[in-house]
């Protein structure tokens, strides 16, 4: 039988597929487009004003981008984003998983931290509520059963409005990109005219892909270590968005399945302890720019991990669901920090180093690892160089893994190792 997370994947695409009209989000950023302009663009060489309201327009974008993400919480628009599968309108993977990476930066920034109407956990919505009743009418006894029994994150209301707001949304991030790219080209001394703001290529540069493994000097899992649970040589699962769509068979923690549809993510097997001791060097900036411990920060890391990946061993399901969504929802910060310190015990066992943590500089992580009203006025859409692992949602939180993987190729970006000078 397919399992629950992918019935309700495919179930959400076609829904998706069903009722969208991707017209009317390119209307959308249409009229954005015109409303800003009104028909004007200098086309002067590296002209100063030209440049000045190209990122002024840029603003105006994030603007119209703001006023829709804060109609719903952070964990509906995930949960839109992975179960519906959109694919950022890039061919390029780089821009492609960089266009992704600003959509759910913007997710973090601008979506509620509250519960919304339109989300629910499945465990605790009406079955009959799900997808306004489409769940029900199409799904066996068998999966609603087990749907019901599971905690997988469900929309209520998902209609033709919700789903031309989540397609906008996508549309203006775009728009934002290209935006930006022309302020680039300005700045290499090229022209602008007024049809090129709709038409011109996307080509941005980026300073890392989670695509290239080798820029994170990390070491992947020898194929032997790799289908190990964590524990020698600090293996933790990280997972990558899955930006080449690929369907083939996975093995995970010595389980194998395979997919229905493309999984909106994968896992590889890296070693922090050998990321620690490669980076062990800057660990002295890194407390002083940021009020914690990279020791402290990894081992964060290696227990969200945990707290996921030991469970696939005796629930599959759990596994092929995480390739999907990416996320766990996790309880209030009292018992997740709990559960997280006693899973440091298990990493400390392992040996991370011969390196010991307190309570302190644990929980100083943790913080360092948790977004805020305050950290997510920090996001840049552009270039986001953090994205929060641990995020709220109501009166729970949730693990998100979607993107530590990126997080770590940027956690050290500009730092200097000890005794020299970082340049600024």
């Amino acid at each position: 039988m397919t399992s629950p997370a992918e019935h309700w994947f495919a179930l959400s695409r076609g829904l998706l597929d069903e009722v969208a009209d991707p017209r009317d989000a390119v209307r959308a950023v249409e009229a954005v487009r015109q409303e800003y302009w009104d028909g004007d663009i200098s086309d002067s060489r590296r002209n100063e004003p030209s440049r000045s309201r190209l990122l002024g327009y840029a603003d105006y974008i994030e603007s119209k981008i703001a006023a829709i993400i804060r109609c719903h919480s952070i964990l509906y628009w995930l949960t839109a984003e992975r179960c519906t599968g959109v694919v950022p309108r890039v061919v390029d993977p780089v821009l492609r998983t960089e266009a992704r990476l600003a959509t759910e930066a913007a997710f973090q920034k601008y979506g509620l931290s509250v519960m919304c109407d339109g989300i629910g956990w499945s465990d605790a919505v009406e079955v009959a509520d799900i997808l306004g009743g489409l769940f029900l009418e199409r799904s066996s006894a068998e999966v609603v059963a087990d749907v019901a029994r599971r905690h997988l994150p469900v929309l209520t209301k998902f209609g033709r409005a919700e789903v031309n707001e989540f397609l906008t949304v996508h549309e203006l991030v775009f728009e934002l990109q290209r935006c930006l790219a022309r302020v680039r080209l300005l700045l290499w001394g090229g022209r602008l005219v007024p049809h090129d703001l709709g038409v011109i290529d996307l080509r941005l540069e980026t300073e890392a892909s989670p695509l290239r493994a080798e820029t994170l000097r990390l070491g992947p899992a020898t194929k032997e270590e790799a289908v190990l649970l964590p524990g020698r040589e600090q293996l933790v699962w990280l997972a990558y968005y899955n930006v080449l769509a690929r369907q083939d068979a996975a093995e995970y923690c010595g389980v194998r399945c395979s997919f229905a549809r493309p999984p909106q993510f994968s896992w590889l097997a890296f070693s922090l302890r050998q990321f620690y001791v490669g980076h062990k060097r800057m660990r002295e900036d890194f407390a002083a720019r940021t009020g914690c411990q990279l020791l402290a920060v990894l081992t964060v890391i290696a227990c969200i991990s945990r707290y996921c990946t030991t469970k696939w061993a005796s629930d599959s399901n759990k596994m092929i669901e995480d390739c999907h969504l990416a996320f766990d929802r996790v309880g209030c910060r009292q018992q997740f920090e709990l559960e997280l310190k006693q899973l440091a015990r298990d990493v400390e066992s392992d040996g991370f180093c011969g390196d010991h943590l307190d309570d302190g500089e644990f929980e100083a992580a943790i913080n360092y690892l948790s977004l805020t009203d305050t950290k997510r006025r920090g996001l840049d859409l552009c270039c986001p160089t953090q994205m929060f692992p641990i995020l709220p949602a109501g009166h729970h939180h949730i693990f998100d893994h979607a993107w530590t993987l990126v997080s770590l190729d940027r956690l050290l970006t500009r730092l200097s190792p000890a005794g020299t000078h970082c340049c600024q």
